[in-house]
């Protein structure tokens, strides 16, 4: 029995040298291995458009136009979450600069979006942990702006008579 212990003992030893280089492994963590290991702690994602006076979650643009959006990542506490990776998309394809984002040392990261889609869209913004918020964006075309300040326009035009 205890020759069968030590053979066992040795087989062990020779089998975790064979598999070692003799360097210790480490794993490094990457951003979403931190969001991972807070778990327990509930964070907050915001997404707005800077330039927007007002914090709607509806964004009116016109075909061409580009707008700078922010996310922003904070724990429930407020704190913000640096180092963190987040994902931005449209729906209808609309051009975003950067759609692989990094949260800077106040938990927030930027994107300009370019309106080269006419109609209803909707920008997501994700964490890898699966934090979603999101910023309904409507694209018109610019015929239809120009169509309602000429319908304007024309009322106060005075009529001209010619002899």
């Amino acid at each position: 029995m205890y020759f069968r212990f030590k053979r066992l003992a040795v087989f062990i030893i020779l089998s975790l040298n064979a598999c070692s280089d003799n360097v210790p492994t480490t794993i490094p963590l990457n951003a979403s291995d931190t969001l991972l290991t807070t778990a327990n702690q509930t964070a907050k994602l915001h997404l707005e458009a800077l330039s927007s006076p007002e914090k709607s979650t509806t964004i009116e643009m016109i075909l061409g136009e580009g707008i700078e959006l922010l996310a922003t990542l904070e724990a429930e506490d407020g704190e913000s979450l640096p180092n963190q990776s987040l994902s931005i998309a449209s729906a209808k394809g609309n051009f975003l600069t950067e759609n692989n984002l990094l949260t800077d040392h106040d938990g927030q990261a930027t994107s300009l979006l370019l309106a080269t889609t006419a109609g209803e869209d909707v920008i997501t913004v994700k964490t890898p942990t699966g934090l979603v918020a999101q910023l309904a964006v409507v694209v018109n075309t610019p015929g239809n702006e120009d169509e309602l300040e000429d319908d304007t326009s024309e009322e106060e035009v005075p009529d001209i008579i010619l002899n």
